[in-house]
C-alpha cells in the first residue's frame, strides 16, 4: 500500500513540476486551499485509469502535503547532497528525492533501509538505471548523516 502511495504522491508532485510548479507550491501551502488540494488530488487519480486505495490516498497526500509544506528545507537538503554529485537529477529523479528526502526527514516508522529501497525501486519504474544509482548514493548518504 506504502509502495502504491508513494508512487502516486510522485506522479502528482512531477505533474506539478511543470512550469507551473512554484505557484503550485505557493497555492497549495496555504491552509485555506487544502480542500481544492483534496479535488485536485482526486481529479489526478481518476486521469491515472487505474483503482487507487483510499488508504493509498490517505498516505500519498501525507507525502504530497508533506513536501509542498516543506519544499524549502527538503529542497536545501538534497541541493546540499546535490552539491559532491557529478551528475545532474532529471525532473523525475528531483521528484523521487522530494518525496524519499520528506519521509527520511518528517518520519519516524520507516527504517531507512527500507526506504532507500523503495525509492530505488521506484526510481527504477520511472526513471533510468543511472537515476536508480544516483538516488541509492544520495539518499544512503542522507541516511548516514541522521
Amino acid at each position: 500500500m506504502r509502495r502504491e502511495a508513494r508512487e502516486f504522491a510522485i506522479q502528482f508532485l512531477f505533474h506539478l513540476q511543470l512550469p507551473v510548479f512554484k505557484e503550485a507550491l505557493e497555492k497549495y501551502s496555504a491552509a485555506e486551499n487544502k480542500a481544492e488540494l483534496d479535488y485536485d488530488i482526486q481529479n489526478f487519480k481518476e486521469s491515472l485509469d487505474n483503482d487507487v486505495k483510499k488508504e493509498t490516498l490517505v498516505y500519498a497526500k501525507k507525502i504530497i502535503l508533506g513536501v509542498l509544506e516543506n519544499y524549502a528545507k527538503i529542497d536545501e537538503k538534497i541541493t546540499s547532497f546535490l552539491a559532491s554529485s557529478k551528475k545532474k537529477p532529471h525532473s523525475i529523479d528531483k521528484t523521487i528525492l522530494l518525496a524519499a528526502f520528506f519521509e527520511g526527514m518528517y518520519t519516524t516508522d520507516i527504517p531507512a533501509k527500507v526506504l532507500i529501497n523503495e525509492y530505488v525501486e521506484i526510481a527504477k519504474k520511472f526513471a533510468t538505471k543511472e537515476s536508480a544509482g544516483l538516488i541509492n548514493a544520495l539518499l544512503d548518504k542522507f541516511q548516514k548523516s541522521l
